[in-house]
C-alpha cells in the first residue's frame, strides 16, 4: 500500500517533475495564437500551477488542469486523483517540489511532457507516514478542451 501510494505521490509531483537542486525557471516567449510555441508556454504554465498547488496544499488549484475524462494506464479517474489529493494533504505538509525544464511535444490538440523531479514533504503523523524524499521522471498526457489545455494522464516513463 505505500508502495503505491508512494507511485501515486511521484506521479503528482508531478506531473509537475524537476531535478533536484534545480528551480522551477520558465524561459516565457510570446504566445502565437494557434502556434505551437503559444501552446508549449500555456503547458508550462499548467505544470507550474499544478506544482504551486500541490505546495499550498490546494487541491482546487491541482484539479482545475486536469480533465474530468482523466483516465490513466492504471485506471484512475478524476475522482480518484480528487480522492488521492485529500489523502496526500491529510498525511503530509511542507511539499516541496523542485522540477526541471519540461520537454513538450505538441502534436495538434494532444500534448505530452516529460519533465524530472524532486519531491520532499514531512508527515503530518511520523508514526504512521515516512518523509517523503524521492525524484523521478513523469509524463503528463494533455488534450486541449474548450479552448484549453487539461492533463488527461500522468504516466511514468
Amino acid at each position: 500500500m505505500k508502495t503505491r501510494f508512494h507511485w501515486l505521490v511521484l506521479v503528482m509531483a508531478l506531473s509537475v517533475t524537476g531535478c533536484a537542486g534545480q528551480d522551477l525557471r520558465l524561459d516565457w516567449r510570446p504566445s502565437i495564437p494557434g502556434g505551437r510555441v503559444g501552446a508549449e508556454a500555456e503547458i508550462e504554465a499548467i505544470l507550474a500551477e499544478v506544482q504551486w498547488g500541490m505546495q499550498e496544499r490546494r487541491k482546487s488549484r491541482v484539479l482545475t488542469h486536469v480533465s474530468r475524462n482523466y483516465r490513466d494506464a492504471a485506471d484512475r479517474s478524476y475522482a480518484d486523483l480528487y480522492a488521492y489529493l485529500d489523502e496526500i494533504f491529510s498525511r503530509y505538509r511542507n511539499i516541496q517540489i523542485r522540477r526541471s525544464r519540461p520537454r513538450i511535444l505538441v502534436l495538434g490538440d494532444h500534448a505530452h511532457s516529460i519533465e524530472r523531479f524532486t519531491t520532499t514533504a514531512e508527515p503530518i503523523n511520523s508514526e504512521a507516514d515516512p518523509p517523503m524524499d524521492f525524484d523521478g521522471e513523469v509524463m503528463a498526457h494533455f488534450r486541449r478542451e474548450g479552448g484549453s489545455w487539461k492533463i488527461t494522464a500522468w504516466d511514468l516513463p
